[in-house]
Formats: structure tokens, C-alpha cells, sequence
């Protein structure tokens, strides 16, 4: 039953109740400061709705000592709030060291108190757990009563050193939520269980004023001194990108100029033959401009000095990145530059305002369209799109479902 079916009786007042009086947490993998993904904008969008929302990422285990979640954090276990939603900040007193079981059942304790205590989980009239990763399992035996919510953002299944223990609990997941969130639909398909035939699909969206914005802001100037026209791509740059498509055309055209934006996960490249070789030649290669990770903010002056933006992801079956949603899709369209893409079944609807490529020659022929200036009615038809895909809409059904799980059983309508 979405928010739009109920019974007349519940008024927009006691829907704007049912939101404040229930207490989500949202578990997620990074911290709300990092690069902005679909946990942190839902968890924003669903706070600006006017639910109760705290973000954790759980407590620091022992093998994480000295990572970057650990350097980012205090001793003592703080609190803060940002776009509504209160954050969880684990000390690093809240460490757990699995082998040492006295320790470990205590940091579980005392983190799940302070969480509580923060969110106001204990008093709220109504509790839901909003899981972006198995990982988070075992937190819910220590919040009791609720309502559980998996969100799926990635096959997480199909990416390198899935283990069993993982494998069980995300069927264990799956089979306690009482509401499954996929992104794409081959996601959706790749999860255990009941979850491929009951997921939900939710896309991604986008910031679409800020990247609307960001053409007509000043050129950042790394990108000022790169010669157009300038091919790019904004984006974590790991095993998922084609890195043998960028090198193949880098190669055959090289007054193109790439310009790759993003964070480098080299460890995981450099553990995919695929993506290994190819790289180390891009990085030589005198058209291909790096410039690693930038602040969220800045992304859209980048996306709209380029000439044409890409989603250059591989295709190859069986790996995770043949499912995923792209989150810089709608962010691409809103900023109102070409697009160019590969056969991503994600992709398959928006064939009208992205060129979908499959082999080099087919990205070097619409990348030179696009150049040429044949995807400006797409361009336009693309930046309408985008801003039906704002996060504020995106979350339109998840609200509807959400309410659906907070409403009580004795209340509810068929």
C-alpha cells in the first residue's frame, strides 16, 4: 500500500507523525564525509521528508587499525547532524577484535548502546533497520524488535573475494527483511532467495540543481590546460571501467584528450589481469589525464568542461559491473553534455538520450557524433530526464514503502 492509497482518515499530519515518531538507521559501508553514494543521498532525501534517520558504519575491527576509518576518528564515540540525519561517529575504543571474545562482546554492547541512546531507537514508537550490506547482520539480534530493510546497490555476490560467511549473510538478510530495495534489475536477479522475485527496484539519481549548475561555473583549472576536445569520465576508477576500451581508442585517436576523475583503487586493479595492463599503458599515454579524486562539490564544473562524458564500463558476463546502475548517470544528463555509454541493461531505456557502443569503433563513431554536435536534441531530452530522477523523487516510492512498514497492522487498509 504506497502513501498515495490510504485510508482518508490518515491526514498528511499523521503521515508527517508516523515519519518523526519512527527512529531508521541506516547502516552503511563509508563515511558520510567520503564521495556521496546511494546510501548517503537516500538517507538525506528520507531525512528531508522528515524521518528520524541516523547513519553508522558500525563499529572498527582490529584489521581496520591504522585504514582510514580509524585515522578519521576520535577516541571517544561522538555524534553530529548533518542534512537532518544524525550521525554515529565510533570512537576507537569500539574496536572489535573477534578472537579475543570477552573484548568483542563488550565493544558490540556499549556500540549498540551509544547507537541507541543517539538515535532515540529505544523510545521511538516505531523501528526500522535499513541494511545497505550484509556485513550489518549481526547488529540486528542487538536492536530486537524491528522492522528490517535491505537495500542492494551493487551483485555483491559476483565481486572478487565473496566468501561463504559472506554468501550467509546475505541469505540471511534476505530472508528476515521485510522489504528488499534493488537498483537495477540485475541486481535484483543476482540476490538469494526471495529476493529475486520480491526485490523492489530503485534507481539511483542525482543533486540535479548542483550538477545542472556546473557548466556554468568556472573551468577548475587541471582541466583548463588539457586540449579539447576532452572525452571523460568522473567516477571510482577500479576493475569496473573498460580500461582496454580507453586505451584502444586513446590509442586510435589521439587528438582526444581523456580525462579520468575519480579515486584510484590501484590495489584492485592491479589484482585484475584485465584491467592491469591496460592501465599501467594509460598511464603513459600522453592523451589520457588522471587526476584522481576531487571534492563531491566540485564534480560538476568537471562534468561540464567536458566535451563528451562516457560510462565506460566492461561488459564481460559475470562480473558485477553488467548490474550495475551507474549513480553518475543522472548527474551526467543534468549537467547537459553528450553521453556516451556501453550496452549496460541498466542503460537499455535511455537509449534516446545516451549513445550505447559496443566495440571501439562503434564509441570512436559516437564519440565523433557527438562531437559533431548530433546528440544536442538528446542533450536537451536528457536534462528533462534528470530532473524527474532528483533524489527528492527517486525516494517517492521508498517513502510509500516505508510508511507501509511503519503504519500499524491495525490501521492499515487493503
Amino acid at each position: 500500500m504506497s502513501a498515495s492509497k490510504r485510508a482518508p482518515e490518515q491526514s498528511m499530519t499523521s503521515l508527517a507523525e508516523l515519519r518523526r515518531d519512527t527512529a531508521v538507521i541506516v547502516f552503511g559501508p563509508d563515511h558520510w564525509g567520503d564521495y556521496p553514494q546511494t546510501r548517503h543521498h537516500v538517507a538525506a532525501a528520507l531525512a528531508a521528508r522528515g524521518w528520524s534517520v541516523t547513519y553508522t558504519t558500525g563499529p572498527h575491527f582490529i584489521w581496520d587499525a591504522l585504514g582510514a576509518k580509524w585515522r578519521h576518528a576520535r577516541w571517544r564515540t561522538r555524534s553530529s547532524t548533518t542534512e537532518g540525519v544524525i550521525l554515529n561517529w565510533p570512537g576507537r575504543w569500539q574496536t572489535r577484535w573477534p578472537r579475543i571474545a570477552a573484548w568483542d562482546v563488550n565493544v558490540q554492547s556499549r556500540f549498540i548502546a551509544t547507537l541507541e541512546r543517539q538515535s532515540g531507537w529505544r523510545s521511538a514508537a516505531r523501528r526500522i533497520a535499513y541494511l545497505f550490506r550484509p556485513e550489518f547482520v549481526p547488529e540486528l539480534a542487538r536492536l530486537g524488535d524491528c522492522r528490517v530493510v535491505y537495500h542492494a546497490d551493487d551483485s555483491f555476490s559476483k565481486m572478487p573475494n565473496w566468501s561463504p560467511a559472506q554468501r550467509a549473510l546475505e541469505e540471511q538478510l534476505v530472508a528476515r527483511a521485510d522489504l528488499i530495495v534493488a537498483t537495477s534489475e540485475g541486481v535484483r536477479r543476482n540476490l538469494p532467495g526471495r529476493g529475486a522475485a520480491e526485490a523492489r527496484i530503485l534507481a539511483n539519481g542525482a543533486d540535479v540543481q548542483l550538477f545542472g549548475d556546473g557548466p556554468a561555473q568556472p573551468c577548475p583549472a587541471d582541466i583548463a590546460v588539457i586540449p579539447r576536445p576532452r572525452i571523460g569520465y568522473v567516477g571510482s576508477l577500479n576493475p569496473k571501467v573498460d580500461f582496454r576500451l580507453v586505451q584502444a581508442i586513446a590509442a586510435q585517436r589521439p587528438d582526444w584528450h581523456w580525462v579520468l576523475v575519480g579515486r584510484v583503487n590501484a590495489q584492485a586493479i592491479a589484482a585484475d589481469p584485465a584491467s592491469r595492463e591496460a592501465w599501467r599503458t594509460l598511464r603513459r599515454a600522453p592523451n589520457v589525464h588522471v587526476l584522481g579524486s576531487k571534492p563531491y562539490c566540485e564534480l560538476p564544473r568537471y562534468e561540464g568542461h567536458m566535451d563528451v562524458n562516457t560510462l565506460c564500463y566492461r561488459t564481460d558476463p559475470g562480473g558485477w559491473w553488467t548490474d550495475v546502475s551507474p549513480l553518475k548517470l543522472y548527474e551526467y544528463l543534468a549537467v547537459g553534455r553528450p553521453v556516451v555509454g556501453c550496452a549496460l541493461e541498466a542503460l537499455a531505456p535511455l537509449r534516446h538520450v545516451v549513445t550505447i557502443a559496443n566495440d571501439t569503433g562503434e564509441w570512436i563513431s559516437a564519440i565523433e557524433g557527438a562531437l559533431q554536435g548530433r546528440a544536442a536534441r538528446a542533450v536537451e531530452a536528457g536534462r528533462q530526464i534528470a530532473r524527474q530522477h532528483s533524489w527528492s523523487h527517486v525516494v517517492d516510492p521508498l517513502d510509500g514503502w516505508l510508511l507501509d512498514l511503519a503504519t500499524p497492522a491495525a490501521s492499515r487498509t487493503a
